[in-house]
């Protein structure tokens, strides 16, 4: 039945279900990574150095 709509539709159908699906891609990735348990990526930007000290013969 999506076949056929997407085939018969006009161009504005196809441009709706084609936004339709890609919403439906993302939320479901999102769920997926979400359950997948990945640990964060972390960066350091942002982060303070000016505590950090080296020894001196570093």
């Amino acid at each position: 039945m999506l076949t056929e709509w997407a085939e018969k539709g006009t161009p504005k159908q196809r441009d709706y279900l084609h936004g339709v699906f890609v919403a439906e891609h993302e939320s479901r990735r999102q769920e997926l990574l979400k359950a997948a348990l990945l640990p964060a990526m972390k960066v350091l930007t942002g982060f303070d150095y000016s505590n950090v000290r080296f020894p001196e013969d570093y």
